[in-house]
């Protein structure tokens, strides 16, 4: 998905952290469970005006999404159930971000190089908040 590339920092340049979030999805059948991983970035190492320009958070408030629903109803109109859970996943950055290869998953005999990011990752400023 050309999500990041590996590449060696510039100078001056402070690679951010990343850590891996693990969660267990419950199940009705018990011997059935499901794992799900997650990497996180480290976005509160980042800096403004050095790692990002502007932070990139749509919000939705519950008062608006009550609103369009009346709206829809008293106009007749259809709606459609959206989940945009995922969405931003694909967002292209406009800053250079550098981040750190996950602890014990380096790159064999390029351990000193870092992930030059191209698309938006969980935790960053340009990304919006996630709740899981």
């Amino acid at each position: 998905m050309k999500t990041w590339s590996l590449d060696s920092s510039p100078p001056n340049t402070q690679a951010i952290t990343c850590k891996w979030i693990y969660k267990k999805k419950p199940r009705i059948n018990v011997e059935a469970k499901k794992y799900k991983t997650r990497l996180i970035a480290r976005g509160c190492e980042q800096k403004i005006k050095v790692n990002f320009g502007k932070t990139f958070a749509p919000i939705t408030k519950w008062n608006t999404i009550e609103a369009m629903n009346a709206l829809a109803r008293s106009k007749g109109w259809k709606t459609h159930h959206l989940h945009l859970k995922t969405t931003f996943l694909n967002k292209h950055l406009h800053d250079e971000v550098y981040m750190q290869q996950p602890r014990r998953y380096e790159v064999l005999r390029s351990e000193h190089l870092v992930y030059r990011l191209f698309q938006a990752l969980y935790g960053l400023n340009q990304a919006p908040l996630q709740w899981f």
